[in-house]
């Protein structure tokens, strides 16, 4: 919940711009929560201008203004509340991945070693130079920062998931099971998305268990409507598998999606191969 404006809840009267101010950005919050982004945003907009020394009220106002694809006038609103809030961690990491997302990558390692400065036990600011590190290739750096940021978030599916992704990157196909079962041990039973059993799929692949990476892409593909990329993978485990006929049927439906599949290609050809291979000779 929006804790309001920067003053909101200090003992004492306020003054009647700040009131306006907290005002609007309680309805302001009231309208995200409803879903309403437009009114939220127009909401942000006239707490600010009550208040406009406020820190808060601007973070928010960034974040909606963010959300509706206006990046640079959502920068200069974040940049403005950490400006005003000083060694705030949250808002310097809030502006650290907006200058990520826009490829800024000096600025937001600058901002996430700020948030650090002004907590050092700040999870997000741990995840957020992980992901630079991982922009830049620097994928033990990138590893060790994501496990900082786990020592204080323990559990976090986005950073759990970082891991894996950043273990399969790194050649490391068992640690990134490891850190897929971790992160799966997070949900209820049948309730993870598909994400996480077609990443074990290709660590299952990746450490020669082929069987167990077939069962792992049909189980990714019971909770979403299977891609291109998914049904050739499938296809591959399958052949690897022994499983020829059902590879060449999997193969076959990833091309009718993506014609130019490479790995549905590939698969294709040796299907084709080993049929060939198999003719009766005269």
């Amino acid at each position: 919940m929006l804790s309001g404006c920067r003053l909101m809840g200090a003992p004492g009267p306020v003054s009647e711009e700040m009131a306006a101010c907290r005002q609007f950005a309680q309805r302001g919050q009231g309208a995200i929560e409803q879903g309403n982004w437009q009114a939220a945003e127009v909401l942000f907009a006239q707490a600010i201008k009550a208040y406009p020394e406020d820190a808060t009220a601007r973070r928010h106002y960034a974040d909606v203004l963010w959300r509706r694809g206006a990046q640079r006038e959502a920068l200069l609103q974040a940049e403005e509340a950490l400006r005003l809030a000083g060694d705030d961690a949250a808002i310097a990491v809030q502006v650290g991945e907006m200058h990520l997302a826009m490829g800024r990558l000096d600025d937001a390692h600058r901002l996430a070693n700020a948030a650090l400065d002004a907590q050092p036990q700040a999870g997000p600011a741990w995840a957020l130079r992980a992901r630079v590190a991982a922009r830049e290739g620097q994928l033990e750096t990138a590893l060790a920062d994501v496990h900082r940021a786990l020592e204080y978030s323990p559990g976090d599916r986005p950073l759990l998931l970082e891991s894996a992704e950043l273990y399969r990157a790194m050649g490391r196909p068992g640690h990134a099971l490891a850190a897929l079962g971790a992160l799966r041990e997070t949900y209820a039973e049948g309730e993870e998305p598909a994400r996480v059993p077609y990443l074990e799929g290709l660590a299952l692949a990746a450490l020669g268990r082929h069987s167990d990476a077939v069962d792992a892409y049909l189980l990714a593909m019971d909770r979403q409507t299977p891609t291109a990329n998914l049904l050739a993978r499938l296809a591959e485990a399958q052949l690897q598998a022994g499983n020829v006929e059902r590879a060449a049927h999997s193969a076959q439906q990833a091309l009718s999606l993506e014609p130019s599949h490479s790995i549905a290609t590939a698969v294709w050809q040796q299907v084709e191969g080993q049929r060939l291979a198999n003719l009766p000779r005269e």
